[in-house]
């Protein structure tokens, strides 16, 4: 129990500003929109986030200001953000995705890390990168903001199963194992229809005999409801350094569907209790195994419908986070004087750094 002097929040204020999406999927919302939602649940805290741009309420104390997936190469923003930094503002970048992926963040010297007081990633093996250009640093798994009732018997129509591909730029991963899937599609035959958003040419590389359906790409919700009516989801990855750094979120989305995830073993292996529920596969001959297998023996996936659904629900939600992310957040407020030491001591190295170089090419 509390007591008078040990209050059971501690007020909170954090303002955070993402990308300005140029696509309805959900590209913010995993990293920004739902885990503050949860945050902003807890008494004593108060949250505002923007996309491309932010407005902070005059009321709002100095608190936590968090970047994600920003650049930090734009003069004016980085003189607003000294502007907080003097103000009082703990600032911390947010990424889940591999930074040496863009350019930007190596041409500014890891600006974006370096110039912040800590980081927050979604992966370990993130943190091993990021860890390099910033100590302090966090994992704060990707999780989710609801889940649904208990998932429908599979399969969930009764005519046939429902096949679910719904990545984004993806090609590069299932282009090398399409071989498999297409030989499982025609094993199957029409015991089965494929149900794709976003990919054309994924859905368009399905032999043209199989029953096929083809969504553009959806808003969070709505891609959730259509993978919600399907019974597997397939999820090829390729084993490259850029996708080890990936998250695990398509699977816990499907999970919390009652979807069985069909998955390369590349990062949604790295969890164990993952396999108590998921089908793996890597090259094209596990995958036309796997599918035809699974597609042959449908009432072998309520099982594993049933764990997934479970594991989720008791495991990945932003709700459990929350008290988690309030603590680190309140931890590194209470640090923050040496946090801004160790700051300022990173962006005189990068100063003394561009000065050599400066000097060296003349």
């Amino acid at each position: 129990m509390p007591t008078n002097r040990e209050p059971a929040h501690t007020p909170l204020y954090l303002a955070a500003v993402g990308l300005k999406k140029q696509l309805a999927a959900g590209i913010n919302e995993p990293r920004l929109q739902y885990p503050l939602q949860a945050l902003a649940r807890l008494p004593g805290v108060r949250c505002v986030w923007g996309e491309g741009s932010l407005s902070i309420p005059p009321d709002f104390k100095p608190g936590v200001l968090m970047l994600n997936r920003q650049f930090m190469t734009d003069p004016p923003m980085l003189q607003a953000l000294e502007k907080k930094v003097t103000e009082g503002w703990l600032l911390v970048a947010d990424m889940d995705d591999d930074p040496l992926h863009w350019p930007a963040y190596e041409a500014s010297g890891f600006l974006a890390f370096k110039g912040v007081h800590a980081v927050t990633v979604s992966t370990p093996e993130l943190a091993k990168r990021i860890g390099a250009w910033n100590p302090h640093i966090a994992v704060l798994p990707n999780a989710l903001p609801m889940i649904t009732a208990a998932p429908q018997p599979i399969p969930k129509h009764p005519e046939r199963l429902r096949l679910f591909f719904g990545a984004i730029n993806r090609h590069k991963d299932w282009a090398p194992v399409m071989s498999g899937i297409c030989a499982a599609a025609k094993n199957v035959g029409n015991r089965v229809e494929w149900v794709v958003v976003h990919d054309q040419a994924f859905h368009d590389a399905l032999p043209a005999d199989s029953i096929k359906t083809f969504h553009p790409t959806l808003a969070p919700a709505d891609y959730a409801s259509v993978m919600a009516t399907c019974d597997l989801a397939l999820m090829p990855l390729a084993d490259t350094a850029f996708n080890r750094c990936k998250s695990d979120v398509k699977l816990i989305e499907a999970a919390a569907a009652g979807v069985v995830p069909v998955c390369a073993r590349v990062v949604y292996a790295d969890n164990p209790e993952h396999a108590k529920f998921a089908v793996f596969a890597d090259t094209a001959e596990e995958w036309e195994q796997a599918l035809t297998s699974a597609c042959q023996h449908p009432d072998r996936l309520n099982q594993r419908a049933l764990q997934a659904h479970t594991y989720a629900k008791t495991q990945r939600m932003h709700a459990q986070q929350a008290p988690l992310r309030h603590a680190l957040y309140v931890r590194w407020i209470a640090q923050r004087d040496a946090l801004e030491v160790d700051r300022q001591q990173r962006l005189q190295a990068m100063r003394g750094t561009a000065l050599a170089a400066k000097g060296a090419s003349h």
